[in-house]
């Protein structure tokens, strides 16, 4: 029995080798990475502030039924309700735990590189064992699925979904009749799911839909859309109910929506828009090249083919995102990598079977093709650069990114925990420290507190109002950004000290503000500082009245 099991799963290894070379690499990075950051700082924590915001809302779901930030009122502060649920879910069973996050990124990339290596070899034409290998490489570390997994949050998750939405919508509307079967299911399903996981779904289900419509398969685009809408609206009803807004504060936050107004306006939205932000982003760019290109040189196989569907869906998405959402430059911070992550797995999805076809398909001999070839391989060259550094950067920042935030956030929760714990305080970063300290939060960026988003969206977020609302809400101290704060900060208030950390990549600012908001806060807040001020890091420069 033991002979027969090892040759099942020598056999196995022999024919799909690519996949645990693939999954193999992508742990090796995560051990790497994981091993380097440990040793420099002894702790292990995320790249990011943000998945602290969903863990601390799953622990006061899971253990007192609140979902907020805080345990004291509900707030929309989840960008990714299904994420939030799921962490909650299993809180419930473990308790809070910070490698949660973690665990479930690593799986659901290992699912991601399963799923793209089964679809690839379930249709034709059939991939090679060495190119399926190169493909699952490139969504390692172009996708950077190791950066994403210490980024904590959802859009590993949110490419799986992404991919197999496509691959499911692609081969409903490729048959030429529709019929109900576990293919129809399977995408009904992922569309009522995916725009939870991230509100940008809704892009993705919008361009299936009108494909639908332009198919002229109506019951089908009814069943999308039905499908689609369903649990958006159930949260919707739930969040209003509660004193929110329809959507989570942090789409209405960071979303773009077009005023149409004037003709330059209309013009801008129909292009020029999508044209400006894709040029920010070389890496997106790049694929929407390749995507125009392969897309032209494969026309003659019909429009309903699925590999063209799929190119269309992609096109489609990204410049709606384009439009409306955040669109990265290559330039920026880390952090900032991860929204534009599923459309960059997406467009390596649906691009590696044509450039294998255009490559190797094309039915003539490679002497007749070689000019086409090189002037090819030339363009895709330069077109990679951006993919592959972008890729770099997000693995090769991990580390110093999960340090920034042990010296800036995890120090301020440290802090707040000894000295102020069950009080109000005004934040700009709510996430790591909401998450290890029981304190009332008025938020500055308006994830937290729904009156704050309505202030800002009114324009009237300014000192009188900041002023007004912490004392209503009996706030002692602040810890701000000077940076992105300092033209706000009511007159009143106390600057008492500053901490400054070096070779920032993450945090809004490598300058962390601490003010008496009540004149009467500030000797003790003094006090407080110069007491804690030898737990600090050595690399936190400190500076203030409380310094010697």
């Amino acid at each position: 029995m033991t002979r027969e099991k090892n040759a099942t799963l020598f056999y196995f290894a022999k024919k799909h080798w690519p996949l645990p070379v693939a999954i193999v690499s992508f742990l090796f990075v995560i051990a790497i990475v994981l091993f380097s950051a440990y040793r420099r700082i002894h702790y292990f924590g995320y790249a990011l502030d943000d998945p602290y915001i969903h863990m601390a809302m799953a622990k006061n779901m899971s253990e007192n039924g609140i979902w907020g930030v805080t345990r004291y009122e509900f707030s929309s502060s989840s960008s990714s309700p299904v994420w939030t649920l799921l962490l909650s879910m299993i809180y419930m069973i473990t308790g809070p735990n910070d490698l949660i996050p973690l665990i479930l990124n690593i799986i659901f990339a290992i699912l991601l590189l399963i799923a793209i290596y089964w679809i690839y070899s379930s249709y034709k034409p059939v991939l090679p064992s060495y190119y399926k290998c190169f493909a699952l490489l490139l969504f390692v570390f172009l996708t950077s699925l190791p950066g994403l997994a210490f980024v904590g949050l959802e859009h590993t998750l949110h490419a799986l979904v992404t991919i197999l939405f496509v691959y499911c919508a692609a081969r409903e509307l490729s048959r030429e009749n529709h019929h109900i079967d576990r293919n129809t299911i399977a995408f009904l399903a992922l569309a009522a799911f995916i725009v939870l996981i991230r509100y940008e779904g809704i892009f993705l289900v919008f361009i299936v839909f009108l494909l639908a419509m332009l198919r002229r398969r109506w019951l089908l685009s009814l069943e999308l859309a039905a499908a689609a809408s369903i649990l958006p609206a159930v949260f919707g009803i739930i969040s209003i109910a509660n004193g929110s807004l329809w959507l989570p504060n942090s789409v209405l936050n960071k979303g773009n929506i077009p005023i149409l107004d004037s003709f330059h306006s209309i013009i801008s939205f129909l292009g020029y828009t999508t044209y400006q932000k894709l040029l920010l982003d070389p890496a997106l760019a790049s694929l929407i090249v390749v995507a125009l290109l392969l897309f032209r040189i494969d026309k003659r196989k019909g429009f309903w083919d699925m590999g063209q569907l799929m190119i269309v869906m992609f096109i489609g998405v990204t410049c709606l995102h384009a439009v409306f959402a955040t669109v990265e430059n290559i330039s920026f911070h880390f952090y900032l990598f991860r929204y534009v992550s599923y459309l960059v797995a997406l467009g390596l999805f649906v691009l590696v079977t044509p450039v294998y076809e255009f490559f190797f398909n094309m039915g003539r001999s490679i002497r007749d093709l070689m000019p086409t070839y090189i002037a090819v391989s030339l363009i895709a060259l330069i077109l990679i650069i951006p993919l592959a550094q972008r890729g770099y950067n997000a693995i090769a920042q991990a580390e110093r990114a999960m340090t920034n935030i042990y010296e800036q956030q995890y120090q301020l929760a440290l802090f707040l925990q000894r000295y102020y714990q069950g009080t109000p305080v005004v934040l700009n970063d709510i996430g790591l420290i909401n998450y290890h300290t029981d304190i009332k939060c008025l938020d500055m960026m308006g994830l937290g507190n729904v009156e704050v988003l309505k202030a800002m969206k009114d324009k009237n977020w300014n000192k009188n109002t900041i002023a007004q609302m912490s004392m209503n809400k009996g706030v002692k101290v602040a810890l701000i950004y000077d940076s992105v704060f300092g033209n706000s900060v009511p007159l009143e208030w106390n600057r008492v000290g500053q901490w400054k950390i070096s070779n920032n990549v993450v945090c809004g600012s490598e300058t962390v503000s601490i003010y008496a908001v009540d004149p009467s806060e500030t000797n003790r807040l003094i006090d407080n500082l110069s007491d804690f001020q030898n737990q600090l890091p050595k690399t936190v420069e400190q500076s203030g009245s409380y310094v010697p």
